[in-house]
């Protein structure tokens, strides 16, 4: 992410908090202690995401959020 921001590169940036993002929420299906990181990462992918980008990253906090029984966040998002 760092050398994303250091070049220029959003949509690298973005791709990249999409990553981490990912795999927190996989972690976090075995201690949901990392929906929190997971939530986190997913939320910077979509303030500086393209529309595509954007899309994804609710996809994802919805499904977290349903994960974490937050069903209004999740119908939200999704």
């Amino acid at each position: 992410m760092q050398v994303c921001r250091a070049i220029g590169d959003v949509h690298g940036e973005a791709l990249a908090y999409n990553c981490v993002g990912v795999d927190f929420m996989k972690l976090g299906d075995m201690d949901p202690i990392y929906y929190n990181d997971s939530i986190t990462y997913h939320m910077k992918h979509k303030e500086i995401a393209d529309v595509a980008g954007k899309f994804l990253a609710h996809i994802n906090l919805g499904i977290i959020y349903n994960q974490v029984g937050d069903y209004e966040k999740s119908s939200i998002n999704h």
